[in-house]
């Protein structure tokens, strides 16, 4: 009971993970039904001959269809990822970082703002003190990681893995695609940068905002403005410079996001690409550790709280 009532809120948001993850998989479910169910019944009319459009490409597959040997997209493990998968998660990234925020900045923001950084001050360093309440926010950094891992394995659940169907889609035109185990690791890891990013974030807000209700949403405010800087200021007019200085085509400038987390944008290269989250993380530490480099000026932080 102890341990439920401390971590209430990670269990919750937990719950909250685990629900998407079931939808995800009634909607895999239900995509490949649907797909065989509009085949089955295309192929009915065809030979029937009540199909008076059927043509000799489409009768070849109803033939396949009717002696098992034809393969579904919906079988298929980058179809369910690309068509449900992403399209699912399109809206949770929305949510990415105050799901995060909600679980982690609860234990922190109670620390300073009832002043027991100050006890906690008296009996230990300040580095050891800096230790315990990063940790009490990074420990949550699997959150989401492993959210996506389950959503993979949904998606590898009696799939076929044929990478024409993938190139098919934009989204998979990058030689990572080509192997889902490297998908999956590289998707992995770049979902735990952008949650250390997010945790970032949260930490530098709540160093001054110590009401946690006040923090969770000023945090991720934070997080909707440094998104509207990007497509703004990097992602607009950088790129539009370039692109009339050029004259080439300049649609990489989707790269510079902070709200699509799930899906990588491969687009302008793979290195590119973790050169540019990588930075995010960098970014942020370092604002992080300017944040909280002065005990004296967190001391009396804490003390103006009543």
């Amino acid at each position: 009971m102890k341990f439920i009532k401390k971590n209430w809120l990670t269990i919750l948001c937990l719950l909250f993970g685990l629900l998407l993850v079931a939808k995800i998989a009634i909607d895999v479910n239900n995509g490949i039904k649907n797909e065989k169910r509009l085949l089955n019944n295309t192929c009915a009319s065809v030979f029937d001959n009540t199909n008076k459009y059927a043509s000799s490409e489409l009768y070849d597959v109803c033939m396949e269809v009717k002696n098992g040997t034809f393969d579904y997209n919906a079988d298929d493990f980058y179809y369910k990822l690309d068509i449900i998968a992403y399209g699912d998660l399109l809206y949770v990234c929305e949510i990415f970082g105050l799901v995060l925020f909600i679980i982690t900045l609860k234990e922190i923001s109670s620390i300073l703002k009832n002043r027991t950084a100050l006890l906690m001050l008296k009996r230990e360093n300040y580095k050891d003190f800096l230790k315990r309440i990063f940790k009490s926010v990074f420990k949550s950094v699997w959150f989401w990681p492993l959210i996506m891992l389950l959503i993979f394995i949904v998606c590898l659940i009696g799939s076929d893995f044929n990478y024409e169907v993938a190139k098919n889609s934009y989204m998979f035109e990058s030689f990572v695609y080509a192997s889902p185990i490297l998908l999956i690791i590289t998707n992995l890891i770049s979902v735990f940068l952008y949650s250390v990013t997010y945790l970032n974030l949260g930490l530098i807000v709540v160093r001054y905002q110590h009401n946690y209700y006040l923090a969770v949403i000023e945090s991720f405010l934070l997080v909707i403005a440094i998104e509207l800087f990007l497509e703004i200021v990097p992602g607009g007019i950088i790129w539009q410079k370039l692109y009339d200085a050029t004259g080439k085509s300049m649609y990489n400038n989707q790269l510079f996001k902070i709200l699509e987390v799930f899906r990588m944008n491969l687009e302008p290269g793979v290195l590119v690409y973790f050169i540019y989250v990588i930075s995010l993380v960098l970014i942020t530490s370092f604002i992080v550790y300017l944040c909280y480099r002065n005990k004296e000026k967190l001391i009396i932080s804490c003390e103006k709280n009543n």
